[in-house]
């Protein structure tokens, strides 16, 4: 659904950096000679109205990526229209002149995927991927919505997706620390700065703005001459040429917006300033603001990052998480932005240490990064570190980060769709003295810090009301001509009617002389293999009073191994450019590695170490016990936290195997013992009934050899522990409601659910169609009801969980404090009428899920890591091979009455409801809509005296 995308900047340098450090994707740097060449190749025409359009074909799936990028955001905004980027991005997603219903509508019926749109402060992109032959239809779709939508918006259409924007706007703000940005936003950059409001706006310019102005604001900014146009996947130049003249050709063109001059604000003097918030411990956030996207110093501020606090083994990480122990985490990083960047550092500090401290840490640490410079060790291992990113990155055709991402911001930005092919020559070849001399010139004075210590919230500041300075609009550029219109538009929407085939690559097993299954699906798209050892145990074994051993056994496998400490495991895994860890689910636990496929053998060799030999070293389980337990206070301040933590034993039972909470409590980790983690490890991460799969550019041939190298000769210790008694529990008998309070909330997160039949019940696929229709999508009940009709809520949603027991069925609705009641009686009515086939499924409904559940296969499964996790859920839950076949195959035939049989297992009145927010609102609220016994409970689940 649209949204805003975190980054408030455009993210090109951050990309590979995202990948490489879990956060984005860049190009590559220069190659050793045997390094495999990586790229994406393109093509470029424009149309006579400017419309700029780039192709890149990439046939490994019968899908394409339609990527429409305008070059308009928030730094466009004149006094009193702050938001308006943002809002037009929802408004663009309803109906237009020549389709009247949701835009989401024609792509969920053909199984669209990675389908968003988000706006930052200097661009606005929408994106899906569609079957190749649903082309034609998102074309036709894009182009109606460019040249034919001022028809369709009026002013129900603008109420209804400002009270939508307002209500995300309080989402975000209801978080903790969910101030700081706006406050940070302010500082960095003087009154009437383009960059100097928030991309949301403020609440007054949002109920200030008329049709009239909403109007103007698309003639200017949304013309073809504005936009670019990226085709990414499975087309070639010819055939979108002729399709984009088709549908975009005719589209008059706008007029020629001036862009702002790049204006970075270097300020004279470091300021600061303390927030209060609603929060467990304090946060230090530093910034300063830094040259603009495509400067020349950019990369090598992005490299100073990185090395400062951008990966495991970073400066800051080295001294103030393990060394010194002054946070519980801290990170470096650069936010790209066209008139300017901004170079960020936030450290959450430890519960008693003083901020101070910490604050004086960073300067030292800048100042010795300053005046040493780099090693050539560090260099290397970064250099490594972006081009492994770069290379996972382009294996997506779309979506957040995807080769059509790259390509779009290229164009817009820097007028040259190749231009991260400079980006990452430049990020090669810094040399140390290129990044000292960088981190000398712009991180010295002219920073600002916000430190936000625990206490009442500090109000947020709400822009004045400001009269909008009268707009005139300039006249259509004269240097575009339009062709001739090629489509009756009256028709509608073109249908589609065939549709790829669906692909899901042969599972090759084998077994080790370990006793573990390997199961290989060949992937060679790119030089990647990923593999993950997938083992039983999970949050389902942990001892009743240590709850939380399987989540904290598992997290410690990276934390150092086979003698090496942390860091330098960390360091290591960067030099062969891969990623590794571990964790556990409800039912068992996976360990995982994924790597370059010139690095593979010495990568599996650290991930057996990783596997086998663990060191948990006692220092190290303190520290990371310390950091852990922040990390559950952290959950304990957050609504979504909160309800998550509790509901596990309000629908279970404290003392059943699924109603613990998978992180453990700050009482139960406290209590762990080495002891009671080595156990864990013994018992539960043995070879035996274990499985090793492997996606990627491999072989069986190759890899069975490697992994007998490395896991061969492993043997569990004793005899293998068994498996988990789950026993079925009685629904309750009426409906519960549950409140928890979190003073000052503008929002109320309502959460209301109760078990079904377990993932492996023969049931459980026509159950997940029922869920569909109800609320798994963004057209299903629940989400048009709140969002949509009542715009209560920036999204209402249900989901179901996996499980091999009895498994949850959750809904969550993030709604405005004043509309508890109604949102709390909606939700009820909309499960009963559904459930008691009041309101039965009808036959577009289902018809709509059942493209969303089938039609969208062939491109689900585009990544590695997709066709992993789908292995993996036949591993877990005893499916067969040809499962995905199967399901297919089931879904298919399906019909309305099937699905509203399934909607029978869901029972209006056996919820257990939990709802978050501030109490002196919600408990009269949930009191009068009557629904169940009403009680009062903490963040753990206890009773609250009243």
């Amino acid at each position: 659904m649209p949204m805003l995308r975190p980054a408030l900047r455009p993210a090109l340098l951050s990309l590979a950096f995202a990948l490489a450090t879990g956060a984005g994707l860049m190009a590559a740097p220069a190659r050793a000679a045997d390094e495999v060449a990586v790229d994406i190749p393109y093509d470029t025409f424009t149309l006579p109205n400017g419309l700029r359009v780039v192709v890149h074909t990439d046939r490994k799936a019968p899908i394409v990526a339609v990527n429409v990028w305008y070059h308009v955001g928030s730094k466009d905004e004149p006094a009193g229209r702050s938001g308006f980027a943002h809002l037009f991005e929802h408004l663009m997603f309803q109906r237009s002149e020549h389709h009247d219903g949701e835009f989401f509508e024609p792509f969920a019926a053909v199984g669209a995927t990675d389908q968003n749109g988000t706006t930052n402060t200097d661009r606005t992109n929408y994106f899906q991927n569609v079957p190749t032959t649903a082309l034609d239809m998102a074309l036709w779709m894009e182009s109606d919505r460019m040249g034919h939508l001022l028809g369709a918006v009026d002013q129900a259409a603008l109420d209804e997706q400002r009270g939508v924007v307002q209500n995300e706007k309080r989402e975000r703000e209801n978080q903790p620390y969910g101030l700081v940005w706006q406050r940070l936003t302010r500082a960095l950059y003087p009154n009437g700065h383009p960059y100097g409001h928030s991309v949301i706006g403020s609440m007054n310019d949002l109920n200030a703005a008329s049709l009239e102005d909403v109007r103007q604001w698309f003639r200017a900014w949304y013309g073809p001459n504005n936009a670019v146009l990226v085709l990414a996947g499975d087309i070639d130049l010819a055939t979108a040429k002729e399709k984009v003249a088709r549908y975009f050709g005719h589209i008059p063109a706008g007029p020629s917006m001036a862009q702002p001059q790049v204006d970075v604000v270097r300020r004279p003097a470091s300021t600061r300033e303390v927030m209060h918030d609603k929060v467990p411990q304090p946060r230090i956030y530093r910034a300063w603001n830094v040259p603009a996207a495509g400067d020349a110093e950019l990369p090598h501020l992005q490299l100073f990052a990185y090395l400062l606090g951008g990966v495991r083994s970073s400066r800051l990480d080295e001294r103030l998480l393990h060394r010194e122990r002054l946070v519980d985490n801290v990170s470096a990083s650069v936010g790209s932005g066209q008139l300017g960047s901004t170079f960020y550092i936030v450290a959450t500090v430890k519960q008693g240490v003083d901020p101070q401290r910490v604050e004086a840490a960073i300067d030292e640490e800048i100042a010795r990064l300053v005046a040493q410079g780099p090693s050539a060790e560090e260099l290397e291992r970064a250099r490594t570190a972006i081009r492994a990113g770069f290379i996972r990155g382009i294996e997506r055709i779309g979506g957040f980060g995807g080769k059509a991402d790259v390509l779009a911001e290229c164009t817009v930005f820097h007028g040259d769709p190749g231009c991260f092919r400079e980006e990452l020559a430049r990020l090669s070849g810094a040399s140390a003295r290129d990044v000292q001399q960088a981190g000398a010139r712009w991180l010295g004075e002219g920073s600002h810090t916000i430190v936000v210590e625990p206490g009442e919230r500090t109000p947020p500041e709400e822009d004045p009301a400001v009269e909008p300075a009268p707009f005139e609009l300039p006249a259509p550029d004269p240097q575009y001509s339009t062709l001739p219109p090629a489509v009756d538009r009256s028709l509608g929407v073109p249908r589609t009617t065939e549709f790829p085939e669906l692909k899901f690559p042969a599972l090759q097993r084998a077994r080790l002389s370990n006793g573990s299954t390997v199961i290989l699906a060949e992937r060679h798209e790119i030089p990647v293999v990923q593999l993950a050892y997938v083992f039983d145990g999970g949050h389902a074994t942990d001892p009743a009073d240590r709850s939380g051993t399987a989540d904290f056994a598992m997290g410690l496998l990276d934390e150092g191994a086979a003698g090496l400490d942390p860091l330098e495991f960390s360091r290591r895994a960067e030099r062969l450019g891969a990623s590794l860890g571990a964790s556990a689910s409800q039912d068992g636990a996976s360990a995982w590695v994924s790597a370059l496929r010139e690095n593979l053998d010495p990568s599996l060799a650290l991930f057996a170490d990783m596997v086998r030999r663990p060191n948990f070293d006692p220092d190290e389980i303190e520290r990371v016990r310390a950091t852990w337990i922040a990390g559950i206070r952290q959950q304990k301040a957050r609504p979504a936290g909160m309800a998550g933590r509790v509901l596990p034993a309000l629908l279970y039972g404290a003392g059943h195997p699924y109603g613990r909470v998978g992180s453990g409590t700050e009482e139960s980790i406290a209590a762990l013992t080495r002891d009671d983690l080595v156990a864990y490890h013994r018992r539960w991460v043995r070879p035996e009934q274990a499985t090793v799969i492997v996606v990627g550019d491999t072989t069986l041939a190759e890899i069975v050899p490697a992994l007998e190298r490395h896991f061969g000769d492993w043997a569990g210790e004793g005899e293998p522990a068994a498996p988990v008694e789950l026993p079925q529990v009685d629904l309750p008998v009426a409906p519960r409601v549950f409140l928890i309070d979190q003073p000052g909330a503008v929002q109320a997160n309502i959460f209301a659910g109760h078990l079904v039949p377990p993932s492996t019940d023969p049931g459980s696929v026509r159950l997940e169609l029922a869920n569909g229709v109800l609320g798994g999508h963004f057209t299903s009940r629940l989400n048009m009801n709140l969002r949509e009709e009542k715009h209560w809520s920036y999204g209402a949603r249900s989901s179901l969980g996996g499980a091999l027991g009895q498994r949850t069925w959750l809904v969550s609705a993030p709604v405005q404090i004043d509309r508890t009641r109604e949102s709390m009686a909606e939700i009820q009515r909309e499960v009963a009428d559904f459930a008691s086939g009041a309101r039965p499924p009808t036959e577009a409904e289902v018809a709509r899920v059942k493209a969303v559940q089938t039609l969208s296969l062939p491109g689900a499964y585009e990544t590695a890591w997709s066709v992993l996790g789908t292995i993996s859920g036949i591993v877990r839950y005893g499916r067969p091979d040809d499962y995905v076949f199967r399901r297919k195959a089931e879904v298919e035939a399906m019909t309305p009455a099937e699905v509203a049989d399934a909607a029978r297992n869901l029972r209006p009145e056996a919820l257990t409801w939990v709802v978050v927010g501030e109490l002196s609102q919600t408990e009269a609220a949930a009191r009068e809509a009557g629904i169940g016994q009403v009680q009062v409970i903490d963040a753990d689940g206890h009773p609250v005296a009243r």
